[in-house]
């Protein structure tokens, strides 16, 4: 994504939504990567967000949109009306179910059903608290990999929104800007993180 495109898009989403659009890395000529910041028991804010991706796949040509709690490719309605537990694992799906309505657009899981269970155990084992396990990193960062080689792999995408939790981002703006960024491939795509206007403040 170039500069420009990048000031567009900013300024129609801004213009339109009162979203907040931060650039996280840039290259000219590389797959962009919308990482849309979620709080989950906010429907309003989901809402948003699946208005905001609406926009997206009209100005910015997503083709391609990853969501957490989900793993594989195609995920379909079926997948989170009949649960799956290798596709469908975890969390609402609000904002899948919205992008399973948009023509043309691909839906794939992009978390790890063995990291999001671990992580379920221990918490209901009472050893951590939801959000504080240290193998959150570890999922944020399959994400963000996940996300990168399912990309590589159609080559011929432009624009994906990844959908997962604010802190999620959190840890991908970290590696994406430090020393990991080349192990997880995020040297060749571009990032911009979207937060709604509803997103609570701090």
């Amino acid at each position: 994504m170039n500069q420009d495109t990048f000031t567009t898009v900013q300024q129609v989403l801004t213009a339109n939504h009162q979203a907040t659009v931060t650039g996280i890395a840039l290259h000219v000529d590389s797959p962009t990567v919308f990482l849309f910041d979620e709080h989950h028991p906010s429907d309003a804010l989901i809402n948003d967000n699946i208005a905001i991706a609406k926009e997206l796949i009209r100005i910015a040509s997503v083709t391609l949109v990853g969501v957490e709690g989900c793993a594989g490719d195609r995920i379909l309605p079926r997948d989170l009306i009949c649960p799956n537990p290798n596709k469908h694992f975890g969390g609402r799906h609000l904002f899948t179910s919205a992008m399973l309505a948009c023509p043309g657009i691909e839906i794939v899981g992009v978390d790890s059903p063995e990291l999001c269970r671990q992580i379920e155990d221990d918490c209901r084992q009472g050893e951590f608290t939801p959000g504080n396990h240290p193998n959150e990193k570890l999922r944020s960062e399959h994400i963000v990999r996940t996300i990168i080689q399912k990309i590589q792999a159609r080559k011929n995408v432009k624009a994906v929104i990844l959908n997962t939790g604010a802190r999620h981002n959190d840890d991908i703006q970290t590696i994406v800007m430090g020393e990991k960024r080349s192990q997880v491939g995020a040297d060749k795509v571009s990032f911009v993180r979207v937060r709604s206007k509803l997103f609570p403040k701090p």
